[in-house]
């Protein structure tokens, strides 16, 4: 299940939904930008209610932190040839003021989320029956290993950010290509911070425990709570 899946189950499941219906193609009247479509419905019982409250409350910082994480990615890719040009300087300042303000919105987003998260946990003890609670269980830990991707980049990326700060560009001669001698013989992957931090492997990581926690959210939506 992709980000744009992620959106529409985001409003197949608002909160005190009541409707047993089948998937629907009406608008959510929870939604605030796009128009999200509901694909289907729940009962109201303690265990679906948490279901709803506490996955949909998980998703939005999640799939927020995607889009800055994305963000970010293309300061990565800049940050690679920033010193090949003569305006250096000014280029360097302004990927590392994005990367700080990206950085610090992650970090804003990340205990609500763990809250969420634990909340969605504990939905488990909502049901007397084990193959629910195991079914709940699984969800909530598949949300745990995105979580935990997202809280490594982002401490990655403080620590680079703080090392950007730390660093002054004007502190001496402009190089040939923006690198000295012994940068410019390093291999390419160790003057690439996307590959330095395992960028792309950890975002790989995140996408499918977010993908299976989407298809484990809708199966409980539509076999226990339908």
């Amino acid at each position: 299940m992709n980000l744009a899946a992620f959106a529409l189950l985001l409003a197949v499941l608002p909160p005190q939904v009541t409707a047993t219906s089948g998937p629907s193609g009406s608008p959510s009247p929870a939604s605030s930008a796009a128009p999200l479509h509901t694909i289907a419905t729940v009962k109201s019982s303690p265990y679906c209610t948490s279901l709803v409250t506490h996955f949909n409350g998980a998703m939005r910082p999640m799939i927020a932190n995607d889009y800055s994480l994305d963000r970010v990615d293309d300061q990565l890719i800049d940050l690679k040839t920033v010193f090949n040009g003569l305006d250096y300087a000014q280029h360097y300042t302004t990927i590392r003021v994005k990367l700080v303000k990206l950085v610090g919105d992650m970090q804003k987003r990340l205990p609500p989320l763990q809250a969420e998260i634990n909340s969605l946990r504990d939905g488990e003890k909502l049901t007397n029956d084990p193959a629910e609670a195991k079914k709940m269980h699984a969800l909530a830990e598949k949300m745990q290993l995105a979580y935990n991707k997202q809280f490594q980049l982002t401490n990655d990326l403080l620590s680079l950010a703080q090392g950007m700060m730390d660093f002054n560009q004007l502190g001496g001669y402009h190089p040939l290509n923006g690198q000295d001698a012994q940068t410019q013989a390093m291999p390419e992957d160790m003057k690439d911070m996307k590959s330095f931090l395992k960028f792309d492997g950890q975002r790989d990581v995140i996408r499918s425990a977010e993908s299976d926690a989407g298809d484990l959210a809708y199966d409980i939506a539509t076999t226990v709570c339908h």
